[in-house]
């Protein structure tokens, strides 16, 4: 069976997709980018990674909470009349599966954040109405996670805006490292 090759006309009056007659008069570009990903994906293969690994489960672990809400508060301190939540939301989903390995769409990162953001509301009146209960009593979310909400936030206890987006990028680097 002869080989079809396809390539893009010049004339107008041919289609895209005409079959040419020699192909040897053209040259086919492949990208370098879609190759070496192509090579990744084998050599990571070729190592048997399993589901069990911390970075390749579609759980939801603290590390990606607290990637998620770095994120997220980045995007707020710098953002937010450039690109639309929505928008934010689906960049967050792509560097999530980039960086930490797990599959997340944009509707679970929302709910994560609002969640979240709820469950600390609700700890920190919790912790604010009752003398003598401490960090390790919460009740909606993590100690860990508490911090990192504590830390970026609650806007009463923000610092200068380049000291903020300093330590959520030095956050971002040792979650994502």
């Amino acid at each position: 069976m002869a080989q079809c090759t396809y390539a893009f006309p010049y004339s107008k009056s041919m289609s895209a997709f005409t079959k040419i007659k020699n192909p040897d008069n053209y040259t086919v570009i492949s990208s370098p980018i879609t190759n070496t990903f192509v090579k990744s994906q084998a050599i990571q293969s070729d190592f048997g990674s399993s589901n069990t690994d911390d970075n390749s489960s579609r759980t939801w672990t603290e590390k990606a909470t607290k990637y998620v809400l770095l994120k997220y508060f980045y995007w707020r301190y710098t953002e937010p009349s450039v690109m639309s939540l929505h928008e934010t939301y689906k960049t967050i989903a792509a560097s999530v599966a980039l960086d930490l390995g797990i599959t997340k769409t944009s509707t679970q990162i929302r709910d994560k954040i609002n969640n979240i953001k709820s469950g600390y509301k609700k700890d920190q009146k919790g912790l604010s109405d009752s003398f003598g209960k401490d960090v390790l009593s919460l009740k909606y979310i993590s100690p860990a996670i508490y911090d990192v909400m504590d830390k970026y936030f609650d806007e009463q206890k923000a610092k200068s805006h380049m000291d903020i987006l300093s330590d959520i990028n030095m956050d971002i680097y040792a979650l994502s490292h």
